[in-house]
């Protein structure tokens, strides 16, 4: 919010309006008696300390052109304009008439820098220490940065003092409260990382495990965390799993914290924790992962009664992770609801380690997949395989898989992989062969489709796949060829009449007008406009050749073939005119 609009806002009359019971009489003695502390503005916001009974976090803003503010004492958490608040508006009215007329002289930004570098050292540190007594922010920063900085090492004692401070539990909830404490952490954060950035890994993965322990609860059991929490969580796992890279820990230690840390705190933020381990781990690790997983899941499967409300969502949360990345089948069949009965169970356990940044446990679970499935081709799961193998080089077995996909599906998306990739791999013609001789070979051994069935025809599905691929490749005339022979769809036969007009005109004209006499017969609306389509790429295509007669004479006849069609010749009036032909 602009400052100007603030200011128009935050006005004497504004918070006695805005101020509930006698609030605005006792904030504006709070103000008078000097309570009011820690008083800036920025970005729109007016923030202060207001001390009552306790020390009160106060926030005053606009919003929709309206003076709200939020406070963290009882009154405030109600959503009520309460004394604390006026008492912040009152300060912030009388600091801003005292500044207005020294915003260019002495209470510029540069006027303050210029006064506080002439400042002796010890009246510039008397005031950062009186300014730190109220601003919690401010005296986290100061003290952190004395326990990082002593010659003797870090003050390490002190830096965990400030992260079970920074989230201890007992005090009553508060935006404002749970937004500093995210800043306090963010501080430490900063510290660690100064510590892991100097060399002493071991002690900033200590204390970044004791962050990230204490910031999930932190920041609520919720799908929905805090969200200042929920980053500075973020950000401890994250430095965490960089102190770890450098300290190689015990990976059987490893793993049973991260255990007991996910199945005895319930958060959304700790799905597919162990994935960011992984490689940490390694196989000892996940062994010893698996193995308590396990064990915690069969005893809670033999108890009537569960310990926690969450505690059959965690341990089959963990159970399947940790089948997942030791790649035990037998175990994911017990633990998943859907078991392993189908190619889309493999997929899904592939495409979950691909999520947890996993590519080799994703590319060992679609092999099982395939392995486990033969005669049952899957196209996702041989995608995935086809993408693993591409990327690691392995064109050959790239090229299997995707060889599968277009024998599972066949469509001209798949053939257009198959081509790209045998291309890569030196071997465009050889696939290319084998797709339109396996598409003929399907073809002849598909069955005529029952009546009114017409539209699973699979001898049209081929050949009008055969006609799209030399389409694609730009033979015309094979296609043609291919297509007076083994036939295709109605959509397929548009775009090789499409294709056709240039140099065949007249082999397009008998298209369009067949199909028209064709799709007219659906007698609906729909169909009635698809023949009116064919017929206007007909008109088209004979007028280029001045032969404009010629289609008058055959539009009339069709008009007289359906004279009973009312809607019809409504839109060949509407697009040919009235009487056309």
């Amino acid at each position: 919010m602009a400052e100007n609009a603030l200011a128009d806002v935050l006005t004497k009359e504004a918070l006695e309006r805005a101020a509930y019971g006698q609030s605005f009489e006792r904030g504006r003695r709070y103000f008078e008696q000097g309570r009011v502390k820690a008083l800036k503005e920025s970005g729109g916001v007016v923030s202060a300390r207001v001390r009552g009974s306790d020390w009160y976090d106060v926030e005053l803003r606009v919003e929709d052109g309206e003076l709200a503010g939020t406070c963290s004492c009882p009154v405030g958490e109600d959503g009520l304009f309460c004394k604390h608040c006026v008492a912040t508006g009152a300060a912030w009215i009388v600091s801003e008439a005292l500044s207005t007329d020294e915003r260019k002289g002495a209470g510029s930004p540069e006027a303050v820098r210029q006064y506080l570098d002439e400042l002796p050292k010890k009246k510039l540190v008397d005031m950062l220490v009186a300014q730190a007594r109220t601003d919690g922010a401010l005296r986290q920063r100061l003290t952190l940065a004395v326990a990082r900085s002593r010659p003797s090492g870090p003050d390490l004692v002190s830096i965990e003092a400030a992260i079970r401070g920074a989230t201890a539990a007992g005090e009553p909830w508060s935006r404002i409260r749970h937004r500093d404490r995210g800043r306090r952490l963010e501080a430490v954060v900063e510290a660690l990382s100064e510590i892991l950035a100097a060399g002493d890994a071991t002690s900033a993965m200590r204390l970044a495990a004791l962050g990230f322990e204490r910031s999930v609860p932190a920041a609520g059991p919720s799908y929905y965390p805090d969200a200042e929490m929920a980053v500075v969580a973020g950000r401890f796992l994250s430095l965490h799993v960089r102190a770890c890279a450098a300290v190689k820990p015990d990976p059987a230690e490893l793993a049973r914290w991260l255990f007991e840390f996910e199945t005895t705190c319930f958060s959304y933020m700790l799905d597919g924790l162990v994935f960011k381990y992984a490689e940490l781990l390694g196989e000892k690790g996940l062994a010893v992962y698996r193995e308590l997983a396990e064990k915690a899941w069969r005893e809670a499967q033999t108890r009537k009664r569960r310990a926690t409300p969450g505690e059959p969502v965690r341990l089959d949360a963990v159970a399947k992770n940790a089948a997942l990345l030791t790649l035990d089948p037998m175990l994911m069949a017990e633990v998943s609801q859907l078991g392993l009965d189908s190619p889309w169970a493999y997929y899904n356990c592939a495409n979950r380690c691909l999520e947890g940044k996993q590519p080799d446990k994703a590319l060992a679970w679609a092999e099982l997949g395939v392995k486990a499935f033969p005669n049952q081709p899957y196209e996702a799961l041989h995608r995935l395989l086809a993408n693993e193998y591409a990327r690691r080089g392995q064109l050959t077995d790239a090229l299997n898989q995707v060889w599968a996909m277009f024998t599972c599906e066949p469509g001209i998306k798949n053939y257009v992989e198959l081509r790209t990739l045998a291309k890569k791999a030196g071997q465009p013609s050889v696939f290319r062969d084998e797709a339109l001789e396996y598409l003929k070979e399907r073809a002849a051994r598909a069955p005529k489709p029952a009546p009114g069935f017409e539209f699973a025809d699979e001898r049209l599905r081929c050949g009008s796949l055969i006609v799209e691929i030399l389409l694609k490749e730009k033979n015309v005339d094979a296609a043609w060829r291919e297509a007076q022979a083994g036939g295709c769809h109605e959509e397929t036969w548009l775009k090789l009449a499409r294709a056709r007009e240039a140099g065949h005109p007249a082999d397009a004209i008998g298209v369009y007008q067949r199909l028209a006499e064709d799709v007219v017969q659906g007698a609906d609306n729909e169909a009635y406009k698809a023949a009116v389509r064919c017929l206007r790429r007909a008109e088209s295509v004979i007028a280029g050749l001045g032969q404009s007669r010629k289609f008058r004479e055959y539009l009339a006849g069709f008009r007289e073939r359906h004279r009973r069609k009312k809607n019809l010749l409504w839109l060949l009036d509407r697009e040919f005119g009235p009487g056309s032909g």
